[in-house]
């Protein structure tokens, strides 16, 4: 029976690009057309795997089950789950994106480029998505002083609270002076007078004494008796913590400011700046969210970005999408708290109330993820009168192990002709030595979507011709070299020759499309291409990439049945290959042929066709050809051999140089 197979199904389409000194050993596996696994040890931070979702290139299977090339992904939307574990760089790290490992990479089929950053089109599959935090206590040994300091810094960031001037307690003096003289102080404008009234005279404690009883009742400050009768002495009540209070007293005494700082304000002054900070003009990977409860500050990991606003609806603007937001999470808008209700996409949510209306307003959230882990703050503090409990903050509990639901729109990203696409695994940042680490992605629920005839791939199939370079049917002019390598039957015609052409006469009983079978390199050639004498089309066969490509270019599509004649150029210079030309009669995969259980294939996982293949890709190539006989598999000792060293030594040798070094010396 015939099998029908699609653009990015796993166990048809995938593999690993390779891997040598420079990359992860890893193996694709448990592959399906619902998902696959992919499985690796990384032995430096360097280190790293890819693997290939796509490429319209087929150089695997044989020539009959290998598919066309097809570009085409107009309408075609990609669905799937994907779960890193520890030990991989997670797709929500907001770090730079050094090897790729955030991205999905994309060649079109004009060669242009193309990144899509998973996380962008990210909606979390996991109940939670955990932030990094940390705690840090503002404490104080004595009476908080003007100008004492505290300072946390992120990164090049500092966070500076400095107690501002003002007294806690002082002290003024008052002096008797005889019958009708007052005394005064003033309190913020609240003004306390004695007027001295007994005859015979009355003493400066007197004075003090009256005054304290007249400001029993003020709001900001309590008045007793000072170091010494005639004094009084003002001191800060603890309500009227925070407050600047300006006094003042007759009799000499002057104007001054008082203030009393505690903890608690200072660790409330710091979480308005730390909340109220620039993030987009920092450009720090991540936002910090403090919250205060008493003199303890929280910091969390964060993420932000500018949104528009309507009421409860929230719209992305720029920086940090929405994706592992969750319901009941924080959402600052412009220092303001809000709740968030739902999360629609990555790019619009729903809070619990209306925020009003804008545009461009910054907001800053939450942001999951181990990555959060890695940061460090310093804490500082001029004395011990005011300080915190460490002098380092490192936060800890982020967490990346969690699921992500990923959705690739290609028509909407721009993707929709596609020559090759891929994902790159690399290990996770870490704040120590790194440690050889073993890992496994996973991907299920893979599900491709849109118009049937743009998802599956077919085949040359039963009525389809080819013909070899080497045919009599091939009648060449100029000059034509034979060159032996991957090609259909080892070999191919390759020319450099401006005048140069090659003849193909071929019958084909059914209608078909008309591929080339050619070489794509940087130097390659534009040939001019002619059907039966029609209208001449180019064929670039100049592709970058970094070594040919053997594949199939196609010519013409719907030729009716019959017989036929296509004539090959060089239109531009280069170099131009001639392989086979093919009349392929579009198919699904045809039925298996029938099995020979007298043929024993044979493995070798050191090559390109085995280690880079899932073994279910590998294995239905067998059941295709019909090799059913024992199998023989030659496990490669280059790519997965480990070998630790235990014991032995390093030669080593010391040299010291005694006296000075003169012009002209030297040292071998």
């Amino acid at each position: 029976m015939s099998e029908t197979i699609y653009k990015l199904q796993p166990d048809r389409t995938l593999a690993l690009r390779g891997f040598d000194g420079f990359a992860s050993a890893a193996a694709i596996h448990n592959a399906s057309p619902n998902g696959f696994r992919i499985s690796g040890t990384f032995r430096d931070p360097a280190d790293f795997a890819v693997a290939v979702l796509y490429d319209a290139d087929n150089t695997y299977e044989h020539p009959r089950v290998r598919y066309l090339p097809d570009f085409d992904f107009s309408g075609l939307a990609l669905n799937f789950n994907l779960h890193y574990p520890a030990g991989l760089e997670p797709i929500d790290s907001p770090r730079f994106n050094w090897i790729d490992w955030a991205t999905l990479d994309c060649i079109r089929a004009d060669g242009s480029t193309a990144k899509v950053r998973l996380w962008d089109h990210a909606m979390l599959a996991s109940p939670s998505f955990p932030a990094a935090s940390v705690g840090v206590n503002v404490s104080t040994d004595s009476q908080i002083e003007a100008f004492d300091r505290l300072t946390l810094w992120y990164q090049n960031l500092a966070f500076d609270y400095i107690v501002p001037e003002g007294k806690t307690a002082i002290e003024f003096a008052f002096f008797a002076q005889g019958t009708g003289t007052t005394h005064s102080i003033s309190v913020n404008g609240r003004a306390y007078s004695y007027t001295e009234t007994d005859p015979l005279g009355e003493s400066s404690a007197q004075q003090a004494a009256a005054l304290i009883g007249a400001m029993s009742g003020d709001p900001d400050v309590s008045a007793s008796a000072g170091s010494q009768a005639h004094k009084v002495l003002l001191t800060v009540r603890a309500s009227a913590a925070g407050r600047a209070i300006a006094v003042s007293a007759s009799d000499g005494n002057g104007s001054d400011v008082m203030r009393y700082t505690t903890p608690l304000l200072v660790a409330a002054a710091l979480a308005d700046a730390i909340n109220g900070a620039n993030w987009t003009l920092a450009n720090t990977p991540h936002a910090l969210l403090a919250e205060v409860s008493g003199s303890h500050l929280t910091l969390t990991a964060g993420r932000y970005g500018t949104v528009n606003l309507s009421g409860t609806s929230v719209t992305w603007i720029s920086g940090a999408s929405f994706s592992g937001i969750t319901t009941g999470s924080l959402f600052r808008l412009a220092n303001i708290n809000a709740t968030v209700a739902s999360i629609e996409s990555p790019t619009h949510l729903t809070l619990t109330a209306s925020a009003g209306s804008g545009s461009g307003v910054p907001y800053v959230a939450p942001r999951g993820g181990s990555d959060g882990n890695l940061i460090q703050l310093t804490a500082q503090s001029k004395n011990s009168r005011l300080a915190f409990d460490q002098s380092a903050l490192q936060l800890s509990g982020g967490q990346s192990d969690v699921s992500w639901n990923i959705n690739i729109d290609f028509s909407a990203l721009g993707i929709d002709q596609l020559r090759q696409c891929w994902l790159t695994f690399a290990p996770a940042l870490s704040s120590g030595a790194f440690a050889a680490t073993e890992w496994q992605a996973q991907f299920s629920n893979w599900q491709l979507t849109g118009p049937e005839s743009r998802k599956v791939l077919q085949v040359a199939g039963r009525g389809s011709v080819r013909v070899e370079s080497d045919s009599t049917a091939c009648a060449y002019a100029g000059l034509w070299n034979r060159e032996s390598g991957f090609y259909s039957k080892y070999f191919a015609q390759a020319t450099a020759d401006p005048a140069a052409s090659v003849t193909v006469t071929y019958t084909c009983q059914a209608t078909h499309d008309l591929y080339l079978g050619t070489s794509l390199y940087a130097d390659r050639a534009i040939a001019g291409i002619t059907l039966d004498g029609d209208s001449e089309t180019s064929l670039d066969c100049r592709l970058a990439a970094g070594s040919a490509i053997v594949t199939r270019r196609l010519l013409r599509s719907g030729v009716a049945p019959g017989r036929h004649s296509v004539t090959m150029r060089m239109q531009q210079p280069g170099v131009l290959y001639f392989d086979f030309l093919e009349a392929a009669v579009r198919s699904a995969i045809p039925t298996p042929l029938a099995a020979r259980h007298n043929i024993s294939p044979a493995l070798d996982f050191d090559t390109d066709h085995t280690y880079k293949l899932p073994p279910s890709r590998l294995l239905w190539g067998f059941d295709q050809l019909g090799y059913a006989g024992a199998m023989n598999e030659y496990l490669g000792v280059f790519w997965w051999n480990e070998r630790t060293r235990v014991g032995g030594s390093v030669s080593s040798a010391e040299v010291t140089f005694s006296g000075s070094f003169a012009g002209g010396d030297s040292v071998f």
